[in-house]
């Protein structure tokens, strides 16, 4: 991920930054009011990383002491779901399995319509494609289930996209005629269905 800095250091300096390896990932130029906002020239890799940076004064050459270490989290990315398993229908009160690709190995949380209770969850395989079933089942209408994945380091990636599920009425059932038509006549029945 393309990493960007903001701090304060003297006006007209160069900064240097680096990672926890001591690799140079960056560097820029204090601006006259003595802000600094420089993007890393060195994408970081997903993962806690810890960065310093030096200063160095172009008149005189001489360069600070490396700074206090400054921690940055890059999130893994979102994972795509990208299948509905035994597609349309989906009847109301159904569970749902969707399937799609992330990180190898990482943890699957699903969400649907944009609420925060865990709806299902699983882990992504060695090739990184997962398979996962909502533990509840699910209410007829467009539902959009979202996923997260979290990695070995405890980091959670942003939402991925919203994958559209359709899920219809459960069918009615007709129990009973009542009385007996006659020709020409309305026939009256009863029976059950979803409750409005």
């Amino acid at each position: 991920a393309d990493v960007e800095l903001e701090g304060t250091a003297q006006s007209g300096d160069s900064l240097t930054f680096y990672d926890e390896n001591n690799d140079i990932i960056g560097t820029g130029t204090v601006k006259q009011d003595g802000s600094f906002d420089v993007t890393m020239t060195t994408a970081l890799a997903e993962g806690v990383h810890t960065v310093t940076a030096t200063e160095t004064d172009p008149s005189s050459q001489l360069t600070s002491p490396a700074s206090d270490p400054f921690t940055v989290d890059v999130l893994p990315a979102p994972p795509i779901i990208t299948t509905l398993v035994n597609a349309q229908p989906v009847v109301n009160g159904a569970f749902v399995e969707l399937q799609g690709t992330a990180e190898a190995n990482e943890t699957i949380a699903l969400f649907v319509d944009g609420g925060t209770t865990l709806v299902g969850t699983t882990v992504a395989d060695g090739s990184g494609n997962f398979d996962v079933t909502t533990t509840v089942g699910i209410g007829d209408g467009a539902h959009s289930f979202t996923a997260t994945e979290t990695d070995s380091f405890g980091l959670t990636s942003p939402a991925s996209s919203g994958f559209t599920v359709d899920v219809i009425p459960s069918t009615p059932s007709i129990t009973t005629l009542v009385g007996q038509p006659i020709d020409n006549g309305t026939i009256d029945l009863q029976g059950t269905g979803e409750k409005p």
